[in-house]
């Protein structure tokens, strides 16, 4: 017996058990849908040659459209592409003769060859460039290496003492990219990405934004390109006369990408992300960009915060090196804050500079929409007002040492470290605080210059500005319902919140000591200045108490789930030796005063909390339980064990968990008790933070039926 399995949908020979799994993942599903699209349009299609000139899509329908119901029709030159949208359709029209402006049409089926048959040579070859035309073709043009800055580097620049002022000098020459470049950059490939997508489209509008925009990009950022695109309709024609259909424009602009090998290398489209992009890098200048089509809010936001870095010098100066130490602090990543909400929060503090007299120096965005000029193309996008005026404003900051860039830079990390994050909403629109309440409770309560998201709202019920459990909120100054900081698990926040307070001690130090000044930007940027001291040792997760639940039986759940889901061992310990105010961290809501409910340690071994969502699939797939949705404990349970069954790697956590309650809602502050790495306790508490209010609210049904048929209870005391 073979020892191998052959997958003849993508020819490919894999072990028995890499073939199980094969054949339930994601890339095996796409080949198939793939190949069922390529059946379909190979039985519908039609390929025809010898089109005359200025023959237009609309007149292709007339003729080939006596024979049944047209989906597409795509011209190219004198050849064109006709799919009906039943085979039938196309049987009988390749029966009769066909001719357009007396011209006697080729018409064939259709064939479509698979693209991995042919040579990366062929592919420069097509119509409309000559051989000799073509640039010559490096065999390693689509693995091209970016420029990238090593932070030995960016340090090195700074191991010299010197004025606080030189030094930001030094770091700006290292890392910051000249105007004149960012022009290059933006012109260059904004120009190849024209001459490549215009031929296919009717408008095709590139809109440049981020850091290359705005002033702040470092000399290996990246660039993002908003494009705007709509077929030709006289060459194109799309089933129900979606001339914008967003599949179509996407493969399209992914084979012209394809196709130009010689200008764009490292391309992977990202077709099922929240925010669809194609990644490439642009040969001739050696950049990254990432080419999106959702809308042209980046763009808005772009000139928005150019707009404010411009009002003063020290506003840029700030803004700069914030996003020069978040970067050499790996502070700003996917699963972090994006280089724009860091952004927000630095234009958070500047709206609350304030004068001695009480007046703020810097006008809220409110202010600025004012004014706005409502004949620009980009006032309104999706449904969302981006028009603010932007005439220039140039802010005079008071001649006094907290205005200073050191001053500014040392309040910053203050203000961070002060900000209310677990009750209120940062906005930069109003420029104050707004309680999360405001949001959750009726959309009039809001003030007047939220109608937009009240409207929002109205029409999309489901898309509010945060969701309960997320642990900070700041909204795009623009599209109201966007939470920048949506993905910042607590973990991550109190990282980042540790971070600011260790960095505005070590500016309080160099503003008293002349010595440590002349060495401070190296200090706060330097990765061990706060290694082990940013690390996550302590998070907080706030979870709502069901309807009609006790604290109790919500407690005995969180141990079932804890020792029965997770695989953790626990042990209760004792209130009486704990002190009664749960501490407060960063990012949790004010529990001083409230007694401790419940103390447990716990201990696990196995890593049943990551890749539970594929397991869940392979266990559908396999039909060995039957999962119900949504999952009853039982489910998760088997998932757990299903996991637990594959794995044979260890990990080590040990926390301890603290649970208290407070406004009906059950906050738990967990310590990592381990000594080793803190990597197990960030992961499985990420986790937590996600899913066990989830499981809490979808569980809670069976949580009194367990605990009065076990008539077991836990260590809590009433």
């Amino acid at each position: 017996m073979s020892l191998y399995e052959f997958c003849e949908v993508c020819n490919v020979s894999l072990s028995q058990d890499s073939y199980k799994s094969h054949m339930t993942g994601k890339r095996h599903k796409l080949q198939v849908e793939r190949l069922a699209n390529t059946k379909t349009i190979e039985e519908t299609g039609l390929f025809v040659q010898g089109v005359p000139p200025g023959v237009s899509a609309s007149e292709l329908q007339t003729v080939f459209g006596r024979f049944g119901s047209v989906s597409k029709i795509e011209i190219y030159g004198n050849k064109a592409y006709v799919n009906y949208s039943e085979k039938t359709s196309r049987e009988e029209a390749i029966k009769h003769q066909h001719t357009v402006l007396n011209k006697v049409l080729d018409v064939r089926r259709r064939v479509i060859q698979m693209r991995a048959n042919r040579s990366s040579e062929e592919n420069h070859h097509k119509r409309g460039f000559a051989q000799s035309q073509q640039p010559p073709v490096s065999s390693q043009a689509t693995e091209v290496k970016p420029l990238k800055i090593d932070e030995a580097v960016i340090l090195r620049s700074l191991i010299d003492p010197a004025p606080i002022t030189d030094q930001l000098n030094c770091l700006k020459k290292v890392l910051l990219a000249e105007p004149n470049h960012c022009h290059y950059v933006v012109q260059n490939i904004c120009s190849d990405l024209v001459k490549s997508l215009k031929p296919n489209f009717r408008i095709c509008e590139l809109l440049a934004f981020g850091s290359m925009t705005t002033g702040l990009a470092f000399k290996d950022s990246d660039l993002d390109v908003y494009a705007q695109l709509e077929f030709d309709t006289s060459t194109h024609l799309l089933s129900g006369g979606d001339q914008t259909s967003f599949k179509k424009s996407f493969a399209k602009v992914k084979s012209s990408l394809y196709s130009k090998k010689y200008l764009f290398g490292n391309i992977v489209p990202i077709s099922h992300a929240k925010i669809p992009i194609i990644k490439f890098v642009h040969l001739k200048t050696n950049i990254s960009c990432d080419l999106s089509f959702n809308d042209a809010i980046g763009y808005c936001n772009s000139r928005l915060l150019r707009h404010y870095l411009n009002m003063n010098e020290r506003f840029f100066d700030l803004l700069f090196f914030i996003k020069c130490w978040a970067r050499m602090h790996n502070l700003c990543a996917s699963n972090k804050l994006s280089n724009f909400s860091l952004s927000m929060l630095g234009l958070s503090f500047l709206l609350s500079l304030k004068e001695a007299s009480g007046n703020k120096i810097v006008p809220p965005v409110q202010e600025l929409l004012t004014g706005a000029d409502t004949s620009n193309p980009h006032h309104i996008v999706s449904g969302w007002r981006c028009g603010f005026n932007e005439t220039p404003i140039t802010v005079t900051l008071p001649d006094s040492p907290e205005f200073s860039f050191l001053g500014l830079l040392k309040n910053f990390f203050e203000y961070i470290g002060k900000l209310p994050f677990d009750t209120h909403v940062i906005s930069v629109l109003t420029g104050e605080f707004i309680k999360r309440e405001t949001f959750l409770g009726s959309p009039g309560d809001l003030p007047e210059v939220y109608e937009p998201y009240r409207c929002h709202i109205a029409e999309n019920p489901a898309n509010v500005l945060f969701k309960a459990g997320q642990s900070a909120v700041i909204h795009d100054p623009f599209k109201l319902s966007h939470n920048l900081m949506g993905r910042v698990v607590p973990t991550v926040l109190s990282e980042f919140i540790q971070a600011c307070k260790t960095s505005e001690e070590k500016c309080t130090a160099g503003i008293a000591n002349n010595d440590e000044q002349l060495r401070l930007l190296h200090a706060l940027l330097d990765p061990k200045s706060l290694r082990g001291k940013t690390a996550g040792k302590q998070t907080s997760i706030v979870v709502e108490l069901p309807k009609d639940s006790s604290s109790k039986n919500v407690i005995d759940l969180i141990h079932s789930i804890f020792e029965k889901i997770l695989f953790l061992e626990i042990s209760a310990q004792s209130t009486d030796n704990v002190n009664a105010k749960v501490k407060k961290i960063e990012g949790m809501t004010d529990v001083h005063g409230t007694d401790i409910l419940d103390v447990i340690c716990c201990e696990g071994t196995k890593d049943v909390w990551n890749g539970r969502k594929k397991a869940k699939s392979t266990v559908n797939s396999k039909g060995t339980c039957l999962l119900k949705n949504p999952l009853t404990f039982e489910n998760e349970q088997y998932i757990s064990e299903f996991i637990a069954g594959q794995s044979t790697q260890k990990v080590h956590v040990n926390f301890k968990c603290e649970i208290s309650c407070k406004e009906n809602k059950l906050h738990l502050c967990l310590s990592d008790t381990s000594e080793k790495s803190y990597a197990n306790f960030n992961s499985v508490t990420s986790f937590l933070h996600q899913q066990l209010p989830k499981w809490i609210s979808s569980l809670s049904s069976v949580i009194v039926a367990e605990c009065e048929s076990s008539g077991t209870t836990s260590a809590v005391r009433e």
